[in-house]
Protein backbone atom coordinates (compact mmCIF):
# COMPACT_ATOMS: atom_id res chain seq x y z
CA UNK A 1 0.00 0.00 0.00
CA UNK A 2 1.58 3.51 -0.89
CA UNK A 3 1.55 6.32 1.57
CA UNK A 4 2.35 9.52 1.55
CA UNK A 5 5.03 11.50 3.51
CA UNK A 6 6.45 15.22 3.35
CA UNK A 7 9.66 15.29 0.67
CA UNK A 8 11.52 18.26 0.79
CA UNK A 9 11.76 19.03 -2.81
CA UNK A 10 15.70 17.66 -2.98
CA UNK A 11 17.08 14.56 -4.67
CA UNK A 12 20.65 13.13 -4.87
CA UNK A 13 22.35 13.94 -8.36
CA UNK A 14 25.16 13.35 -9.82
CA UNK A 15 27.42 16.07 -10.55
CA UNK A 16 28.05 17.23 -14.37
CA UNK A 17 31.85 17.61 -15.92
CA UNK A 18 33.74 19.98 -14.24
CA UNK A 19 31.34 18.96 -10.96
CA UNK A 20 29.29 21.69 -9.59
CA UNK A 21 29.23 24.23 -6.60
CA UNK A 22 26.73 24.58 -3.73
CA UNK A 23 24.64 27.67 -5.20
CA UNK A 24 24.95 26.88 -9.11
CA UNK A 25 21.91 26.27 -11.14
CA UNK A 26 22.35 22.76 -12.98
CA UNK A 27 20.62 21.86 -16.44
CA UNK A 28 22.73 19.09 -17.10
CA UNK A 29 20.86 16.08 -19.61
CA UNK A 30 22.75 13.84 -17.08
CA UNK A 31 20.06 13.81 -14.74
CA UNK A 32 17.28 15.26 -17.32
CA UNK A 33 16.32 17.86 -14.88
CA UNK A 34 17.11 21.27 -13.94
CA UNK A 35 18.35 21.88 -10.38
CA UNK A 36 19.63 24.46 -7.38
CA UNK A 37 23.03 22.29 -6.02
CA UNK A 38 22.79 22.61 -2.16
CA UNK A 39 26.54 20.68 -1.98
CA UNK A 40 29.23 20.59 -3.75
CA UNK A 41 30.56 17.91 -5.72
CA UNK A 42 33.17 17.03 -8.34
CA UNK A 43 32.67 15.55 -11.46
CA UNK A 44 30.86 12.00 -11.58
CA UNK A 45 30.17 12.28 -7.89
CA UNK A 46 26.90 12.49 -5.90
CA UNK A 47 25.39 16.19 -4.86
CA UNK A 48 22.56 17.33 -3.13
CA UNK A 49 20.07 19.54 -5.51
CA UNK A 50 16.72 21.04 -5.14
CA UNK A 51 14.47 19.93 -7.91
CA UNK A 52 10.99 21.87 -6.67
CA UNK A 53 9.91 24.51 -4.44
CA UNK A 54 11.30 28.65 -4.11
CA UNK A 55 14.82 29.17 -5.46
CA UNK A 56 15.50 33.37 -5.59
CA UNK A 57 17.81 35.23 -6.95
CA UNK A 58 18.23 33.07 -10.26
CA UNK A 59 20.24 34.23 -13.23
CA UNK A 60 17.81 35.27 -15.91
CA UNK A 61 17.67 36.74 -19.74
CA UNK A 62 16.74 40.38 -20.03
CA UNK A 63 15.06 42.12 -22.16
CA UNK A 64 11.27 40.43 -21.61
CA UNK A 65 9.38 41.30 -18.43
CA UNK A 66 8.30 38.31 -16.43
CA UNK A 67 4.55 38.26 -14.49
CA UNK A 68 4.09 35.56 -11.47
CA UNK A 69 3.03 32.57 -12.76
CA UNK A 70 4.92 33.11 -15.92
CA UNK A 71 5.94 29.70 -17.41
CA UNK A 72 10.01 29.68 -17.81
CA UNK A 73 12.54 27.81 -19.63
CA UNK A 74 16.26 27.69 -19.14
CA UNK A 75 18.96 28.11 -21.52
CA UNK A 76 22.24 26.12 -22.02
CA UNK A 77 23.83 28.80 -20.11
CA UNK A 78 21.41 27.91 -17.01
CA UNK A 79 20.02 31.42 -17.23
CA UNK A 80 15.54 31.20 -16.84
CA UNK A 81 13.76 33.10 -19.94
CA UNK A 82 10.35 32.77 -21.23
CA UNK A 83 8.76 29.71 -22.67
CA UNK A 84 9.09 30.07 -26.41
CA UNK A 85 7.40 27.51 -28.82
CA UNK A 86 8.86 23.90 -28.37
CA UNK A 87 10.43 25.24 -25.10
CA UNK A 88 10.12 22.65 -22.18
CA UNK A 89 8.52 24.18 -18.94
CA UNK A 90 11.07 24.17 -15.75
CA UNK A 91 9.96 26.77 -13.39
CA UNK A 92 7.56 29.16 -12.99
CA UNK A 93 7.65 33.40 -11.58
CA UNK A 94 7.20 33.30 -8.34
CA UNK A 95 7.32 36.99 -8.48
CA UNK A 96 7.32 39.77 -11.57
CA UNK A 97 10.29 40.75 -13.03
CA UNK A 98 11.36 43.56 -14.96
CA UNK A 99 12.89 43.27 -18.46
CA UNK A 100 15.99 44.92 -17.07
CA UNK A 101 16.60 42.63 -13.71
CA UNK A 102 19.27 39.87 -14.73
CA UNK A 103 17.70 38.16 -11.34
CA UNK A 104 14.42 36.53 -10.78
CA UNK A 105 12.55 34.17 -8.43
CA UNK A 106 11.14 31.28 -9.69
CA UNK A 107 9.30 28.34 -8.55
CA UNK A 108 10.58 24.29 -9.89
CA UNK A 109 8.53 21.97 -10.72
CA UNK A 110 8.63 18.35 -11.72
CA UNK A 111 8.58 17.31 -13.72
CA UNK A 112 11.19 19.30 -16.15
CA UNK A 113 13.39 16.76 -18.16
CA UNK A 114 16.02 19.17 -20.20
CA UNK A 115 16.09 17.22 -22.97
CA UNK A 116 12.15 16.77 -23.50
CA UNK A 117 11.82 13.13 -22.54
Amino acid sequence: MATSHDWDGTLRLVAPAGGITAGDISNDATDKVVSLALTTATSGNAYTGKVQGLVKGVSRVTGTAWTAGQRLAITTGSKFTHVTSGAIVVAHAAAAAASADTTGDVILCLPNPVDGT
